[in-house]
């Protein structure tokens, strides 16, 4: 009987091994099924079907920011028919007036930075808020730093270029919003989000930041690739399960760190050039990260701007099937950071 033993005990762990090994797929293929009835899917890098005219994209390779705009006037199709055209001058920034008889570099400067809501993603030159801006104040030069795509880290890196020229402008406003602190650490949401951008305008880069063992932030650059769970553009499970996964990652309170040592950074290199700082906070609801950050730096002047611009009076839906603010958003930006650039240049001035 003893000598049976080594079998009997083989043949138990063959049969356990074999029940979980039908009880896993029974599961999976119920939560398979489960999540296809709901209208879940595996994971597509769907097509971007935005034409660009001439040549196919105004965006461009660049080594620090990763890319960066092409100087040109361009003309942007978007599925719907909708068409609109932005005009980049010889650094790559969007015009924020009309080219002909333009006097730039002769005035003070005002910079703004940002991603696609500064830069006016599917409006014309004279519909976005630098432009708008840029009337308001033709005392000064408004140059628009704003690129779509970029986050906080881009604003970083653009304004340490710039000053590194010896250029400084009178004010520097910092167009912000939540979903900057995911671009900022390029998190696997970001990542997922961005794929097929890559996959439409050939590989790109961005950097991105960390913190080291001692918390000092560190710069890195990253491909648009992205590395789900196995199987997650077979299987609409796993492409759910994958989905769960970024939403833990994206609370992880690293991503918020860094972003805060990011806005200290900016904070910091205007506060020892004098230069005043706006925090226009172009969230569409109020964030509590902006206002508890700029509570703690008294000589930035935090405008919120309160546009809900997933509100369709508020973006472009319904024009180009996109969500990004239309032009009476930002209007109503300009109006409200028209009115704390006015208070902040008036005490500059004292």
């Amino acid at each position: 009987m003893a000598s049976l033993q080594p079998t009997n005990v083989k043949r138990k762990v063959f049969s356990v091994l074999v029940i979980l090994g039908i009880s896993t797929a029974a599961a999976l293929i119920a939560g398979e099924w489960y999540c296809r009835a709901k209208g879940l899917l595996p994971y597509s890098s769907h097509e971007i079907s935005i034409r660009v005219e001439p040549g196919g994209s105004f965006i461009g390779p660049h080594p620090i920011l990763g890319y960066a705009n092409l100087p040109g006037a361009f003309r942007i199709t978007h599925p719907t028919g909708y068409t609109w055209k932005g005009v980049q001058d010889g650094e790559g920034h969007r015009v924020t007036r009309p080219q002909a008889g333009s006097t730039k570099g002769h005035k003070d400067e005002l910079w703004i930075f940002g991603c696609s809501l500064t830069y006016g993603w599917t409006l014309n030159d004279s519909e976005t808020f630098p432009w708008l801006l840029q009337e308001r104040f033709p005392a000064y030069d408004v140059t628009n730093f704003g690129v779509a795509g970029y986050g906080t880290l881009h604003s970083l890196l653009q304004l340490r270029g710039a000053l590194a020229t010896g250029r400084r402008p009178k004010a520097v406003v910092l167009g912000f919003m939540a979903g900057h602190i995911s671009r900022n650490t390029f998190s696997r949401t970001r990542r997922k989000m961005v794929k097929p951008y890559s996959d439409a305008w050939g590989s790109m880069i961005q950097p991105f930041a960390k913190r080291d063992s001692s918390g000092n932030l560190r710069v890195e650059m990253a491909k648009y690739v992205y590395e789900g769970l196995p199987f997650v553009t077979e299987s609409a499970l796993m492409n759910f399960l994958d989905d769960k996964l970024n939403e833990w990652d994206e609370d992880r309170p690293e991503h918020w760190q860094v972003t805060k040592g990011i806005l200290d950074e900016i904070a910091s290199t205007c506060e020892q050039r004098g230069i005043p700082l706006v925090l226009a906070d172009l969230s569409p609801f109020s964030d509590r990260f902006s206002k508890e950050w700029a509570a703690n730096h008294p000589l930035v002047t935090l405008a919120w701007m309160g546009v809900n611009f997933q509100d369709p009076v508020f973006n472009n839906q319904k024009l180009a099937h996109d969500g990004h603010p239309n032009a009476a958003a930002n209007r109503l930006y300009s109006q409200k950071l028209g009115s704390a650039l006015t208070q902040v240049l008036a005490t500059r001035r004292r």
